[in-house]
């Protein structure tokens, strides 16, 4: 069986009907769960956006349970609001660095604001990372992780005020050395941190530079899907929008992902069920944003 996407036929592997009942009903369970979450948080956690991130991870990891994937998917879901946020901020000229800072210091234990739904919901992600069996031996990575991506978004930022004063838009190697800014790492260490194996930091120099393969996969792939959005309404640095060619952009997608496979390929021989799941988020994701993304109808 065949699928376009976009002008492309490709073959689709049918999954059985139980396997795709078991997927299902596990990004139904955790979408429920990240909805009453995003309700409790206040109106800036639209449903919309709890869409993706629980059909992502329940499809990567399908052996997980509905309870361990929520930590991520907060993760997740914060993401896509606080980005919302720094749009916001850098259209009206706000201090997005200030902003950032405040982030990372909330994301270390400082004290937050209980009346800024993105303080407070930001401090209930932290909260519920401290309770995964591996917080202890991943928190400072989530951390890290955390702040690489809020540099990023601060690049972006000073990239778009540059452009806007009339300045030489920034190269897209350039570009793409702050793909941070799409923030797959704070999710997936956050993911880590509730389903890993218990020997799991043994494998970290092989998961890390496979997920900044595939979160440069991911980035792109979604820069071809949003562009339109981008250039209508501003706010984001895009890397068609920066004069990169679309064919170039794909074969550059399709040259991360393998390389991302490429990575995982060991420990997914041995059965290492976090480089299983890896992987097949990579594929999701790339898929998913070839389609649509997050946000469009």
């Amino acid at each position: 069986m065949t699928s376009s996407l976009g002008n492309e036929q490709i073959p689709i592997a049918l999954p059985s009907a139980d396997s795709s009942a078991l997927l299902s009903a596990r990004g139904v369970q955790l979408l429920r769960r990240l909805r009453e979450w995003a309700e409790s948080m206040g109106p800036d956690f639209a449903p919309q956006v709890t869409e993706a991130a629980a059909l992502a991870l329940a499809a990567s990891a399908p052996w997980s349970t509905a309870d361990e994937l929520v930590p991520p998917a907060k993760v997740g879901l914060w993401m896509q609001v606080a980005d919302d946020r720094f749009d916001r901020a850098s259209l009206e000229h706000r201090d997005v660095p200030a902003l950032a800072q405040r982030c990372i210091h909330l994301a270390h234990g400082a004290g937050h604001d209980p009346a800024d739904t993105l303080e407070r919901a930001l401090a209930d992600v932290t909260s519920s990372l401290s309770g995964c069996r591996l917080h202890a031996a991943l928190a400072p990575l989530w951390a890290q992780r955390f702040s690489l991506m809020m540099r990023a978004w601060c690049f972006e930022w000073s990239a778009l005020r540059a452009l806007a004063e009339g300045g030489t838009p920034i190269e897209l190697d350039t570009y793409l050395q702050h793909h941070h800014s799409f923030g797959l790492g704070p999710i997936c260490v956050a993911w880590w941190m509730s389903t890993g194996e218990p020997d799991l930091t043994a494998h970290l120099d092989i998961l890390l530079p496979a997920v900044d393969a595939m979160e440069l996969a991911v980035r792109l792939a979604n820069d071809l899907r949003t562009a339109d959005r981008e250039h209508h309404y501003g706010g984001s640095v895009n890397a068609l929008l920066l004069g990169a060619d679309q064919q170039d952009i794909d074969a550059l997608i399709n040259r991360q992902l393998q390389h991302c496979h490429a990575l995982l390929r060991p420990p997914t021989d041995k059965g290492l069920r976090t480089a299983i799941a890896l992987g097949r988020m990579a594929d999701w994701l790339v898929t998913f944003y070839r389609v649509t993304d997050a946000r469009l109808p």
